[in-house]
């Protein structure tokens, strides 16, 4: 059984998307087991029906997945409850927070017995081998971590697949497609995400991929790429896509041939990329024809309007780069898009809000979070030594509450400036105008979304509402 524990969906995408680690881990498994996937989060009693089919199965053994800190304490409660109702079932833990401080996540979770870091395919497929044959002795296996008695145990990394295109189909079929709760909300029905590549070579301190991908990229071809979104179109009815790669047009080639393909097969659906302002600045001439392809949105990750704050966390961007890639893309008619963190020791009310001024003239819309410590990145340990970590409940680190306070702020202070920027951008006059008059069609019902979304975050603030959850969703301490 590969699982995704049962989670709360993050209120300002209010979406799901089938596991990015789950699906092509379930292809790549499938060529000698038989491979289930049971996902909590679009179950409709989420931990009940996720109880009910692990004591109906008992399965021998189980993958979990947990791709965000936010995500661990959902994943460990699925493990107790795993082991409450079949004991002897084996559980072996992957994705990126556990594979980046997996000594802690097994401390903190005596339930877990084994955990992957970094790439799992292979470790996975030879560890379901050795433990078929009935082994004890994984310590041969590279990519592995477990406790031996009290003693944390790393056999060391394993080297990473080459060449992307040796991997099979994603096992989309592994997951109900059909299930309404698989969309990008923003998109409406009939969208979800894909990825085509691992990792970026940049060196951010602030982030987890890069880490957890060692600092190297690899990438699909343009064939496989449109080969999936053809396979997606044509069995599943999915027509908008978000490319959920770091880094899509890092090699200038890959994205050529990628948009000539689109081209000549007359794909036909709406996607949207996320990359860096230097990248798209490099590859100016290949815009018009990304959006020919298909392209109706580019996110840059701009990070913040100061180039002291980008130097900071090793960004190796700047600031005038920024401003010439949004003016860029949206001559070119692509909505733009870009994630912004605020919340930087140095940070103020006022210059926080000295970057919608920088940015509202060019942005259709805009992933504007709160910087995040996440564990195991040069950032964290940074904070960590500074004292600066004032938050320790890993479900808030999820980029929309303050884990650390700035020299002049207090945590309550750093998120409700957040959601104040967040309505100040959505309740903008331009905004309006641009949803009335988009410049693409797919425009209006992302503005759609997040009007909805300033409005709630308004009832909230203001009436005390309840935080937005989707519908068959408890907590696990509810649940129980």
């Amino acid at each position: 059984f590969l699982v995704d524990a049962p989670h709360k969906v993050w209120p300002l995408m209010r979406g799901w998307t089938p596991n990015p680690g789950i699906l092509p881990l379930g292809a790549y498994l499938e060529k000698d087991f038989d491979v289930k996937v049971v996902d909590g989060t679009v179950l409709e009693n989420s931990w009940g029906d996720f109880e009910e089919i692990m004591r109906k199965e008992k399965p021998k053994l189980v993958g979990i997945s947990c791709v965000a800190a936010c995500f661990i304490y959902d994943t460990m409660n699925a493990c107790r409850l795993i082991k409450e109702v079949s004991p002897k079932t084996i559980i072996v833990a992957g994705g990126s927070h556990p594979a980046l401080v997996p000594e802690e996540t097994l401390r903190s979770c005596k339930e877990i017995d084994y955990i992957v870091v970094g790439e799992g395919e292979i470790t996975f497929y030879e560890f379901l081998k050795a433990f078929e044959k009935g082994e004890k002795d994984f310590s041969q296996i590279k990519g592995l971590a477990y406790l031996e008695g009290d003693k944390f145990i790393y056999t060391g990394d394993r080297p990473l697949i080459e060449d992307l295109d040796t991997l099979p189909m994603n096992a989309y079929h592994l997951f109900d497609m059909s299930n309404p709760s698989y969309k990008i909300a923003s998109e409406g029905k009939n969208s979800t995400a894909v990825t085509f590549s691992r990792g970026c070579e940049y060196k951010c301190t602030f982030c987890s991929e890069t880490i957890f991908w060692r600092h190297r990229w690899r990438g699909k071809s343009a064939q496989k790429m449109v080969d999936e979104f053809q396979l997606l179109k044509e069995k599943y009815g999915m027509v908008t896509f978000f490319v959920g790669d770091d880094m899509f047009n890092w090699n200038r080639k890959r994205t050529e041939e990628f948009c000539d393909e689109m081209i000549r097969r007359k794909v036909g659906v709406n996607f949207w990329i996320q990359t860096r302002a230097d990248f798209l600045l490099r590859d100016k001439d290949l815009i018009p024809r990304l959006k020919e392809a298909g392209c109706y949105q580019i996110m840059m990750g701009l990070e913040h309007h100061n180039q002291k704050v980008l130097n900071d966390i090793n960004k190796k961007a700047l600031v005038e780069q920024s401003i010439e890639a949004m003016k860029l893309v949206k001559k070119n008619r692509i909505s733009v898009m870009a994630t912004l963190m605020l919340g930087h020791w140095g940070d103020t009310k006022e210059n926080m809000y000295d970057f919608y001024r920088f940015a509202r003239p060019y942005l259709h819309h805009y992933g504007q979070c709160i910087i995040t410590p996440l564990p195991g990145t040069p950032f964290y340990k940074e904070m960590k030594r500074l004292g600066r970590i004032k938050e320790t409940d890993y479900s808030k680190y999820d980029y929309l509450h303050a884990i650390m306070p700035t020299k002049t702020m207090s945590l309550d202070e750093i998120t409700g400036t957040l959601m104040n920027l967040h309505r100040k951008f959505y309740l903008h006059w331009r905004f309006f105008l641009q949803t009335i008059f988009p410049e693409h069609p797919m425009i209006r019902p992302i503005h759609l979304h997040f009007l909805r979304y300033a409005w709630y975050t308004f009832k909230q603030e203001a009436f005390g509402a309840p935080e937005w959850t989707q519908p068959g969703y408890q907590t696990y301490e509810e649940y129980l």
